[in-house]
């Protein structure tokens, strides 16, 4: 056993000697983060949008510890990475939604920068706010890149040239690094789809680069949330382009690695930041909407091709994992915890749960005004249309000409139940703003003659309340339990719980829902 392996071991405390123990030399970390990504939606989930669609990804993989269920906090990318990167919930680092942390808020970029770290990411920097707080020694600008950001975060050639640039750099000076490599794959526009690729980037859209396949409808494996009809095998055989792309960046991160030589010292974390922007995915509380695989790829193998489907994760504890990691102390004021006892229960042969469910949130909706131009050509009455439906303008907002609506909702999920608090529809907003791709618009036009579509639609348009899902036995979501007589000892047990949580960390919303729907009702 060479001498890096030992050190492993030693560190998880699975060897014990009666000499003093080898110090490690500090670890590198690369965390690779895909935008929009189904945790359904890579081939080693087992199942796969398309036929080799990520072999990059499944190669990591098998090389990996695989969590199978791990859970963003917000089904959206802002909020999501900065709880991430904070080991903090939403509205406990300072914000909420698309707004920034808190000035006070330390991220574990900046702790590890103090300890000698190099920081570094590429693409959402955007979504990392403030910058200052993270502590980037190098975004794209420092590395010298001219592109347009939506060329940037989908070209595998610059993570490749990035992740090199700091290799070589932690070279010269002896320093350990932390790349945050923010892919925006499988984010919209989708591959293939022109006339989305046009809206987002009317003059440049061909210089997106491509992906290393493409991908034809009948090819796709439509996920069981959506229903089989042609104009959505169309949409997601593009989406499935997109997830092809992901993984080439993935591909391209790993090679960059190897050819500088520091693999054997990077510890690789693979993660979502949400589900896919499909209906029942982003945006929203459920499976589809904040579940993500999360991978560990260790040095020298340890932990490869271990799977754990017990262990309820969340992605605030990435950070807390990384400082113990790095053998730092860890972070005050921090609501993660780390997971190296998960990965020393799978040495020993155990398959630890780590805690007894996961809370999720949504807080918002948001409309850039970026955005509202692109929906209003040809449209002009669209910002009209969006303040009469209870749109507001944020003048609080560091993007100018943004408008948010209210969308309060807090999932509580134990690993096999999920109940889900409506609190936007109790208090003032009664349908959903429905979306606008052609997989929703296929929908509509299927449900004008199949009554159980129909009945699909109208619930993800018009909520309950309260929802209450049997997962493995209601895999897709469609069988609401929470008014049948023989669930409601479940519902009150998870509404304790998530009454408990919410009083514990100071949710706005407790009053209201110890009002409206609390454990006592």
């Amino acid at each position: 056993m060479n001498r890096q392996v030992i050190t492993w071991f030693l560190f998880f405390g699975l060897v014990v000697f009666g000499v003093s123990t080898v110090q490690a030399a500090p670890l590198n970390f690369l965390i690779i983060v895909a935008d929009d990504l189904n945790h359904d939606s890579p081939g080693f989930s087992g199942v796969g949008v398309a036929p080799d669609v990520t072999p990059n990804l499944d190669r990591l993989a098998s090389q990996s510890y695989y969590i199978e269920n791990g859970f963003s906090t917000v089904a959206v990318c802002q909020p999501s990475r900065q709880s991430m990167l904070t080991g903090r919930y939403p509205g406990k680092y300072g914000g909420k939604g698309f707004f920034p942390i808190g000035k006070e808020v330390e991220t574990v970029t900046a702790r590890l920068k103090k300890h000698g770290y190099i920081t570094a990411t590429l693409h959402k920097v955007h979504h990392m706010l403030p910058a200052e707080n993270f502590a980037w020694d190098y975004t794209a600008q420092q590395f010298g890149i001219q592109e347009e950001d939506i060329i940037v975060g989908r070209s595998p050639d610059l993570f490749y040239k990035s992740v090199s640039q700091i290799a070589e750099l932690s070279r010269e000076r002896d320093a350990p690094f932390i790349f945050v490599a923010n892919s925006a794959d499988p984010h919209r526009p989708f591959s293939g789809n022109a006339k989305e690729e046009k809206k987002f980037m009317p003059t440049r859209y061909q210089e997106i680069p491509s992906p290393s396949r493409t991908y034809s409808p009948e090819e796709i494996n439509v996920p069981t949330v959506l229903p089989d009809l042609p104009r959505v095998r169309q949409e997601l055989a593009y989406y499935a382009n997109s997830v092809r792309r992901l993984d080439d960046t993935v591909g391209a991160c790993m090679k960059a690695l190897r050819d500088s030589d520091v693999e054997g010292q990077t510890v690789v974390i693979f993660v979502a930041d949400n589900g896919m922007a499909f209906p029942f995915g982003k945006f929203d509380c459920y499976l589809d909407s904040n579940k993500t695989p999360i991978l560990f790829r260790f040095p020298d193998g340890l932990g490869a091709g271990k799977k754990n489907s017990n262990a309820l994760v969340s992605l605030i504890d990435i950070t807390p994992t990384l400082l113990e990691l790095a053998q730092l102390p860890p972070m005050e004021g921090i609501d993660g915890n780390s997971l190296v006892p998960v990965f020393q229960a799978a040495e020993e042969g155990k398959m630890s749960r780590f805690r007894d469910y996961v809370v999720t949130f949504r807080h918002e909706d948001i409309l850039y005004a970026n955005y509202i131009k692109m929906f209003s050509e040809g449209n002009p009455g669209f910002l009209d249309g969006v303040k009469a439906k209870g749109w507001r303008l944020r003048r609080d907002h560091s993007n100018p000409g943004t408008y948010s609506l209210d969308r309060n909702m807090r999932m509580i999920f134990d690993g096999r139940y999920s109940y889900i608090y409506n609190h936007w529809m109790m208090h003032g907003k009664k349908r959903v703003t429905h979306p606008s791709n052609m997989t929703f618009g296929a929908m509509l036009k299927g449900a004008k003659s199949d009554p159980a579509l129909a009945e699909r639609v109208d619930s993800y348009m018009h909520r309950a309340p309260e929802e209450l899902y049997d997962y493995m036995n209601d895999r897709v979501a469609e069988n609401n339990l929470i008014g049948s007589p023989e669930y409601r000892g479940i519902a009150k047990k998870l509404k304790k719980q998530l009454e408990g949580w919410m009083q514990r960390n100071g949710d706005p919303q407790c009053d209201d829902f110890a009002k409206d729907v609390g454990a006592r009702h």
